[in-house]
């Protein structure tokens, strides 16, 4: 192996367009769709490879049908196993039901299973064993590094890499021979990293894997060691550059995959609480709040998006452990033995064990200490108004049943009471000259309406695809968490909104309009009433 990669530069890119040996027309591409792909590929390359170019691919290739091949299967195993065992065990629960024949075709039945599962555990122990072979592991890590080097080297602007380090950001768009290349080139480092990681790989996108590959890598090991990333992750200059703002733009990007986003948000949000301890990236977040807003901004409310989910669905799951508890204690001599162990393993769920109990209850205390303690007196005019403005869940009695409730149980002392009490008043009182403001201009007129919101818009803006106006504010909050049109699902910025200065002219000119004619009516009643 070429370990200072010296002959690194004789790989020729082109190979797939030179008489290869390799046929990659059904293989998913990097980035690049398969008519793209037929278009680039049919322009031939005369003359032949070179030695080393053809060995380098046909190794990937093989590391991806040799290896991939048993990684896949070995994920098959790992899930057809356990299903099976459980197949076994009710059809053995169900063999007192059966006599005679029956029975007999039941029993042959059992032992065809039990023989599968044997096969299957064999089967499963000897791929492992391959797999986990270091005489096999080291040298196809050695290779794995050699291939991402390579791929790093050609989209780097100056193909200098590894002697010099990538500039970042990489210059868009991305040179054509590495969009057409074989996605095995990358997805096979991913699957033989995780695998030799867990020993339990799992499928997902490209950059889904190199997540999963840097969450691995910074636990400790089973045997207390520090992880195999831990070291280049803290001194790594490169890393510490450009780490923190990786993660973050991953977490938005997973958005759009909704059955990935929160194993890899799980993921990300885990790396960033073991590298927190590492100033630097702490000032690296820091750069990114007071130089990227847009990009902060978005991170953040993705973040409380999820943190919102998350509590509402344990919310909803102690509901219906109090729920379950209930009936349990009432009717628990009515239940059949069946019906009562269903709900009691119902009730078994982590949500009811003591610790997660705490950390739940802690949490919630957490955040209405940030409500009501000490820091209360710094929540801005904004948050107020904010909270008075949330037409879907704001109710004032909501803030007077939680009094009752923290007094009745004395879960707050009676100082963070009073600031509750406060905080519920400033927001009544936002909520009433809302209303007020309301009254005030009458009914608005429907091309002043926001279309999403059904207020009345301040900053009116057209979107540029679907030329739909719509208020200012309301499309950023949109764009937080969609970065599509609302209305035709087309790819939008916030930044490529226009103005419609026509229509705000009119609704300014309507409002002015409105509000001095509520004057002339307010002074006109109190005449009369004078009279």
């Amino acid at each position: 192996m070429d370990n200072s990669f010296l002959k690194i530069d004789r790989i020729d890119i082109d190979y797939f367009r030179r008489n290869p040996r390799l046929e990659i027309g059904a293989e998913t591409k990097l980035n690049a769709d398969d008519q793209s792909s037929r278009d680039f590929y049919s322009h031939q390359i005369q003359g032949n490879n070179n030695f080393i170019t053809e060995v380098f691919f046909l190794n990937a290739a093989a590391h991806h049908i040799g290896l991939g091949s048993a990684q896949t299967r070995l994920e098959s195993l790992v899930r057809d196993i356990p299903e099976m065992t459980r197949h076994l065990e009710r059809i053995e629960t169900d063999r007192q039901n059966h006599s005679g024949r029956a029975l007999e075709t039941l029993q042959r039945n059992i032992e065809k299973i039990k023989e599968r599962i044997d096969d299957a555990l064999a089967y499963k122990a000897s791929l492992e064993g391959i797999l986990l072979d270091p005489t096999l592991a080291a040298p196809t890590l050695l290779f794995m590094r050699y291939q991402m080097v390579w791929l790093l080297r050609v989209v780097d602007i100056n193909h200098e890499y590894p002697r010099l380090m990538p500039i970042l950001p990489l210059p868009e768009p991305s040179p054509q021979e590495f969009n057409h290349l074989p996605e095995y080139m990358i997805e096979s480092v991913g699957h033989l990293l995780s695998f030799i990681s867990i020993h339990n790989p799992q499928k997902a996108t490209l950059k889904s894997k190199l997540v999963e590959i840097i969450f691995l890598g910074v636990y400790d090991t089973p045997y207390g060691r520090p992880g195999y990333l831990v070291e280049l992750i803290h001194g790594n200059s490169f890393v510490l550059e450009h780490l923190m703002h990786a993660l973050m733009n991953f977490y938005i990007e997973i958005e759009k995959h909704y059955y990935e986003k929160f194993t890899v948000r799980f993921q990300i949000s885990k790396i960033i609480q073991k590298i927190w301890s590492n100033e630097k990236y702490r000032a690296k977040l820091e750069q990114e709040s007071a130089c990227n807003a847009e990009f902060f901004i978005r991170f953040v409310a993705l973040l409380l998006n999820d943190v919102t989910y998350v509590l509402d669905n344990a919310l909803t799951a102690l509901s219906d452990i109090h729920r379950l508890q209930n009936e349990l204690e009432r009717n628990i001599q009515d239940l059949s033995e069946e019906v009562r162990g269903e709900k009691e393993a119902a009730l078994s769920d982590a949500f009811v064990q003591p610790e997660i109990v705490s950390r739940l209850a802690g949490m919630l205390n957490f955040n209405l200490e940030a409500l009501v303690g000490p820091r209360c007196n710094s929540l801005r005019t904004a948050f107020v108004e904010a909270i008075a403005r949330d037409g879907r869940s704001y109710r004032s009695h909501i803030f007077e049943d939680a009094l009752k409730i923290l007094r009745r149980h004395s879960l707050k002392g009676n100082d963070e009471i009073r600031d509750l009490s406060a905080l519920a008043n400033r927001v009544a009182e936002a909520k009433r000259r809302d209303d007020e403001g309301e009254l005030e201009l009458g009914e608005i007129p429907e091309e002043f309406t926001d279309p999403l919101m059904a207020t009345l818009m301040e900053d009116p803006v057209i979107l540029p695809s679907s030329r739909v106006t719509i208020d200012r504010q309301t499309i950023k909050v949109h764009l937080l968490s969609d970065a599509k049109d609302p209305f035709n699902r087309a790819p939008l910025k916030i930044e490529d909104v226009v103005p419609d200065v026509e229509l705000k002219l009119k609704i300014d000119t309507w409002v002015k309009e409105r509000r001095a004619l509520g004057k002339e009516s307010s002074v006109g009643d109190r005449m009369d009433l004078d009279t």
